[in-house]
């Protein structure tokens, strides 16, 4: 039985956007045993998904062997690696440590791809590997995340206390200049409460304290999403009707799940991070205005939700 390793570090989108790679690994090599290191709340999802058998955390002690010219792999981590046939690394690796303590403990193939993408999409860059394995690269890689019926059956209970017909507004973000302004989220919640027969429910993720305070001032009545790990909010979106929110990880999360998505990019570039998804709009602010996000209007955003919601039922 053929044993491929995937090495993936990086942030939540990061990791959805080699969701493809997985997803071809998986079709290409079905025999195959699939393993991840990467980091506790990605790994929860790879294996709620199906993506990987089995996972390692890239927060373990061991792992930072593999970044150190100073001393070999620990003994442990040098058995499991050897334990694979094949492995795909998207660490940085711009001196090559990385290559050099692999090739030192794992006897099989050994891939390494930056994750830095020079041209082209992310998710397009970051499936270039697999043609060194003989497996053909998607002309446009769409992530998939398909949730098991258990995990979607706890997401629709999960939701069913927050109100019925939900459109999730997740107003964070890694950076502050890539949030819509919380006030245009807050008259977003009241727009929809009050113009459809669809109920708007806040999500907010570990780094969004600020946005958080600001809308429990601003819309004190809209109810949020109880703290849950990643593939638990997975679950929860999968049963939503739909979702707004900014260029983060948990929108290309929300797209890769195939509910209806309306993306708000600001300074960055789509053509290497819009979310991709079958039911994705994306509306950009203009470049040239001083305004940045704050130029999208609440009625471009409910426009375009209420035509993708539409289009999906």
């Amino acid at each position: 039985m053929q044993r491929i390793l995937v090495v993936r570090g990086g942030a939540i989108g990061d990791f959805v956007l080699t969701v493809p790679v997985f997803s071809a690994l998986r079709e290409h090599r079905p025999d195959a045993q699939i393993g991840l290191i990467g980091y506790p709340r990605t790994n929860r999802l790879a294996i709620a998904c199906g993506l990987a058998d089995s996972t390692r955390s890239l927060d373990d002690a061991e792992i930072a062997g593999l970044f150190s010219r100073n001393a070999p792999p620990a003994p442990a981590l040098a058995d499991y690696l050897r334990s694979f046939d094949t492995v795909i690394s998207y660490l940085h690796d711009p001196d090559d440590t990385v290559r050099e303590n692999l090739a030192e403990s794992c006897a099989g193939r050994i891939i390494c791809h930056s994750p830095q993408v020079t041209s082209g999409h992310a998710a397009d860059h970051l499936c270039a590997p697999l043609t060194l394995l003989g497996i053909p690269v998607p002309g446009i890689a769409i992530p998939r995340l398909r949730l098991p019926e258990e995990c979607a059956r706890k997401g629709k209970k999960l939701l069913r206390p927050l109100g019925a017909a939900v459109v999730i507004l997740h107003p964070g973000s890694g950076s502050e200049r890539k949030n819509w302004p919380a006030a245009k989220f807050a008259d977003l919640a009241r727009r929809i409460h009050s113009d459809s027969q669809l109920t708007p429910v806040f999500s907010f993720g570990e780094a969004d304290s600020a946005v958080r305070a600001a809308l429990d001032r601003l819309a004190p009545d809209v109810k949020v999403i109880p703290t849950c790990d990643l593939a638990e909010l997975a679950a929860i979106l999968a049963a939503c009707r739909g979702y707004v929110g900014n260029d983060s990880g948990i929108t290309h999360l929300a797209a890769a799940l195939g509910i209806p998505v309306i993306a708000l990019l600001g300074p960055t570039d789509p053509a290497v991070w819009r979310p991709r998804g079958n039911n994705v709009s994306v509306i950009r602010a203009a470049q040239h205005t001083t305004e940045g996000l704050a130029a999208i209007t609440v009625e471009e955003v409910l426009r375009s939700l209420d035509q993708r919601a539409r289009r999906a039922t």
